[in-house]
């Protein structure tokens, strides 16, 4: 008979571990955990969070601890446009544009903060460049 996966029993200030990273992973709010429970998690498990994130990728803990601002709110407009109804840069060629707001995204905004990039993602940009 196949066996459950094991969960990671530790135990951290009296939380589940599993929960707590999960929380650090996507969670922009989680009332099961304090502010200091999930900040002392974030410090003892950064760098393995960190290490399962794709390039261009970060945990909403990052962003909470470690992000020296918040990311910029870029003007955009929502319409109909060649790729069928999305946002868009500018109105022009679009139907029914309305203007928008949008959150910059992590490859932009590492872009004005390089020094926050890791290799990979310094590489990809610098090819971008290019």
């Amino acid at each position: 008979m196949p066996r459950r996966p094991r969960r990671d029993k530790r135990r951290l200030s009296g939380v589940d571990v599993e929960d707590v990273k999960f929380a650090l992973r996507v969670a922009d709010f989680f009332d099961d955990f304090t502010e200091e429970q999930l900040h002392e998690a974030w410090r003892r498990f950064r760098a393995e969070l960190l290490a399962e994130c794709e390039p261009f990728e970060r945990p909403t803990a990052w962003w909470n601890y470690e992000a020296p601002e918040p990311p910029r709110e870029i003007k955009c407009y929502y319409g109909f446009g060649p790729d069928g109804w999305g946002t868009y840069d500018s109105p022009e060629g679009l139907r029914q544009a309305s203007p928008t707001h949008r959150s910059e995204s992590l490859r932009e905004y590492l872009r004005r903060h390089p020094d926050l990039a890791t290799d990979e993602e310094r590489l990809i940009l610098e090819a971008e460049l290019s």
